[in-house]
Order: C-alpha cells, then sequence, then structure tokens
C-alpha cells in the first residue's frame, strides 16, 4: 500500500453488496478554510476509528480551495447511522454555522454490480 493510501479507514480488499457509501459536499466560507480543517481533522480521525467505517477520507477541491468533499464507505446503513450520531459528528455538526458558506449536500450511494 502506498503512503498516500494509508490510514483511510478499515479498508476491505473487496466491496460487498450491503455497504453504504456516503459523499458529503462541504462549501467552507472563504478565509475559514484553516479554521474548518483543524476543526475537521478529529472528526476525520475518530470516524476511521469506527468498527462499521471502512473508509473515510476527506478531500480537498483542486480549483476550489474552498470546497471539500468526504467520502465514506460503510459496512451498511446501520454503520452510517452510529456514525451519523456519534459524539464526535454531533459536536462537530453543532458548530458548523461558524464554516459552512451553503447547507452540506449528503449523496448516498450503493453498490451497483454493471457485470
Amino acid at each position: 500500500m502506498t503512503s498516500s493510501l494509508k490510514n483511510l479507514g478499515n479498508a476491505e480488499p473487496a466491496l460487498r453488496a450491503n455497504q453504504h457509501v456516503i459523499v458529503v459536499k462541504l462549501p467552507i466560507k472563504a478565509g475559514c478554510e484553516d479554521f474548518f480543517l483543524a476543526r475537521m481533522a478529529p472528526v476525520v480521525e475518530a470516524s476511521r476509528l469506527e468498527p462499521g467505517v471502512l473508509i473515510y477520507q476527506l478531500h480537498r477541491g483542486t480549483k476550489d480551495a474552498s470546497e471539500f468533499v468526504t467520502y465514506g464507505l460503510f459496512t451498511d446503513h446501520n454503520a452510517f447511522e452510529q456514525h451519523l450520531n456519534s459524539a464526535h459528528v454531533s459536536n462537530w455538526l453543532a458548530g458548523s454555522s461558524a464554516w459552512l458558506a451553503a447547507p452540506m449536500v449528503v449523496s448516498h450511494y450503493a453498490l451497483h454490480d454493471a457485470a
């Protein structure tokens, strides 16, 4: 595994039909990017330790430095619900109006077997 792929979470080598993917678009207020990153770092770290989290990654826009996306792969929808109700996510959400420029956009995905 390359160093850039280490510590993504408890990733398994194969996708399973019941796994649940969440992509969250986070538009951050201009000038609040460092503030956001400082508050997001412990959330990412704690999320990666959750038993139902296979991958949890934060991405930053390459053209717009105030645009962020989280990608989460969960063992199932219940694991996502547990993540959403965790203390670290609840605390982060409670303060999110300080750095969000607009509402988050949350998209849910399930495995699609194109074969």
